[in-house]
């Protein structure tokens, strides 16, 4: 073995680096501190990021502290590792704001190992949970049936990504809808789908709130999906408070847990035109799956399903299964 070799056996592995994204580049532009930021387009590089860990570049182990307001999609590059998760972090005062998010706020495929935190003090969701610990928010602001635009709204978009989590966050007006006959099903909270059924597994989504949106917490399974999670969320003003469904025959779910959390307030909802929307605290189903291993606990679920219709209360849309 050659001198050079034996050198780079035996050197210690470089170590995890916070690394900070604003809006535009602040200072110095070396993503040292907030006062010297890289900007989003560092972020939406390929070539900024690397694994193995490389000095200056987002790798695994590394902590990316989003600073200020930042209007940009943020589009992950590569994935973390099992001793190594890349964490995305809101730091104190940080918030995505958009008029509405059409690809996704914070967006990934196929990446793996990746934490999404809003950066919290404590428990903001579930029944017990206290909205004024929370920090990082998400954010669209003129997306509804009465404002500027009418469009598909998600905050983090996940395709086929595993072990993601997603913690801490505020996640509103994703698409703000009025009661009546308007047919958009528009606007998601968090998704990870398993499109071209490779599987995810360890998929957590927890400490939230969400509101205003046609689902909150969505999610789908394919090929041996495993290990699901939502827990200790605040989720209103949406259609589906928290979804699991299978994407056709031969698809296989095993393990998933929602528990402590609070899902209410259906009624902007109402399609008062076609009755369309069936409104759910948590839907869980399997048309041509098979899902198995599912545990609802701690969960509580209401008021404010519906407005019945007093002269046909057939058309009362109150399913909260």
């Amino acid at each position: 073995m050659s001198i050079l070799a034996c050198f780079a056996a035996f050197a210690p592995a470089l170590r995890a680096e916070d690394i900070y994204i604003a809006q535009a580049a602040q200072g110095s532009d070396s993503g040292v501190d907030a006062a010297n930021a890289h900007s989003v387009d560092f972020f939406n590089t390929a070539k900024n990021w690397s694994s193995p860990k490389i000095a200056g570049k987002i790798g695994p182990g590394d902590t990316v502290h989003l600073v200020g307001t930042i209007s940009t999609g943020l589009v992950v590059q590569r994935s973390g590792t099992a001793d190594g998760t890349i964490t995305i972090l809101f730091d104190p005062g940080a918030k995505m704001s958009a008029p509405y998010w059409p690809s996704g706020a914070i967006s990934l495929t196929m990446k793996h190992y990746i934490t999404i935190d809003g950066g919290a003090t404590g428990i903001i969701g579930g029944p017990q949970g206290n909205p004024a610990l929370a920090n990082g928010v998400i954010e669209c602001t003129d997306n509804g049936t009465e404002l500027t635009y009418q469009k598909s709204s998600i905050a983090v978009r996940a395709t086929e990504s595993k072990y993601l989590t997603v913690k801490g966050l505020a996640i509103e007006n994703m698409y703000v809808r009025s009661r009546g006959g308007e047919q958009n099903d528009y606007g998601i909270g968090v998704t990870n789908s398993d499109i071209n059924g490779n599987g995810i597994t360890h998929y957590l989504v927890t400490n939230c709130i969400i509101h205003d949106a046609y689902i909150g917490v969505s999610s789908d399974y394919g090929s041996a999906c495993d290990t699901y999670e939502f827990s200790f969320l605040t989720v209103y003003n949406c259609n589906w408070g928290a979804r699991n469904g299978d994407r056709g025959k031969g698809a296989t779910m095993t393990g998933l847990s929602v528990h402590d959390s609070h899902f209410h307030d259906w009624t902007n909802w109402d399609d008062t035109a076609n009755n369309n929307w069936h409104h759910n605290g948590v839907f869980v189903y399997a048309n041509n799956g098979t899902c198995e291993d599912v545990e609802l606990f701690n969960n509580l679920v209401g008021p404010n399903y519906s407005i019945v219709n007093p002269e046909d209360k057939s058309k009362a849309n109150h399913s909260t299964s």
